[in-house]
């Protein structure tokens, strides 16, 4: 799986709101470059605008800036105006962004300071993914636990050391990917549960072994299966909440109509799959790739190939498809 893609929702759209004026001292101009390599798996960058006192005056600074295509606003040089300024002007482009851009689902703020906690919740109010980018000595512990990920400058260098400025660097982005506990969690709060494959096994089985009547209807059979699953400890919980799953999915029908036939304990499990695997390839805040997304889904990496060649469609879709190979 060398070189797998990551698969980010619906060609994702990010804008990057740059804080000049609270880079850590130590940052050079390209650190920048570092934060753009970073942020690559997260999605398109097509906003970037810069803030900061008096910038035209640091050249090499301003001259990479440029180069990285970043819109660029020098504010009031005095310290009273300047971070209100900044924070400001931040605030209501982001606000006027989420009215007008409606394309751009993740915002990135590189700025660790606090006063942007509101301007976070709001994004979140409408249902935004924020990026927070700061210093691990300076920035905000309330922003960084606000923000659904955080990067630290250090941990952008740090990463860097051992390579050339100008390389693009795979290892920063790596913390920023979901892993496959975050993905099962994710699942949970969309009422796919039990998401771990053990659980969800020993309900399907239970399921396919369950005698049908002529009258059993969906109710009917959601209770023969409770009364089934509660010797092995399984809650009413988990069978109701499997059982929507395959309500998602089409399979089974929530009628008053009686139940003819109950599918077959493979096509059961691939049906859920596929509803789980469509459901995280569609939430906001899922950066994932294929080993990750197999482990979450099916508990090991046995579909990695599968999902790769998933997402390779998704990044080309004028692509020749090829047939649903999950299985």
């Amino acid at each position: 799986m060398k070189d797998a893609p990551v698969y980010y929702p619906d060609m994702r759209q990010m804008a990057v709101f740059l804080d000049i004026d609270n880079l850590p001292q130590y940052a050079n101009a390209n650190v920048i470059l570092l934060l753009l390599n970073a942020l690559k798996p997260w999605g398109k960058v097509i906003i970037r605008r810069a803030y900061g006192a008096a910038l035209s005056k640091k050249s090499h600074l301003y001259r990479n800036l440029l180069e990285n295509k970043f819109e660029i606003a020098e504010v009031n040089s005095s310290a009273a105006h300047r971070r209100n300024g900044t924070d400001i002007r931040i605030a209501l482009e982001i606000i006027e962004l989420i009215h007008n851009r409606p394309g751009i689902t993740t915002f990135v703020m590189a700025s660790g300071d606090g006063d942007f906690l509101e301007v976070v919740h709001r994004l979140h109010e409408y249902q935004r993914c924020v990026i927070g980018v700061g210093s691990k000595k300076s920035s905000s512990y309330e922003l960084t636990k606000a923000c659904d990920t955080f990067i630290y400058y250090e941990n952008l260098v740090e990463a860097t050391k051992p390579l050339r400025d100008n390389q693009d660097i795979a290892t920063c982005s790596k913390p920023l990917k979901s892993t496959p506990e975050e993905m099962r969690t994710v699942l949970r709060k969309l009422d796919f549960y039990p998401p771990d494959p053990c659980g969800r096994h020993k309900i399907l089985k239970k399921l396919v072994n369950i005698p049908l009547e002529p009258s059993d209807t969906f109710s009917r059979l959601q209770e023969k299966l409770i009364q089934a699953c509660e010797p092995e400890g399984i809650s009413r919980s988990a069978v109701r909440h499997t059982l929507h799953s395959l309500l998602r999915s089409g399979l089974l029908t929530k009628t008053e109509q009686p139940i003819d036939k109950i599918p077959e304990f493979s096509v059961l499990e691939k049906s859920i799959c596929q509803v789980q695997l469509e459901f995280l390839l569609s939430m906001p805040n899922i950066v994932a790739d294929p080993m990750a997304l197999s482990e979450a889904i099916w508990g090991d990496a046995s579909h990695a190939v599968e999902i790769e060649k998933i997402l390779l469609e998704k990044e080309n879709p004028d692509a020749v498809p090829s047939e649903n190979c999950l299985h």
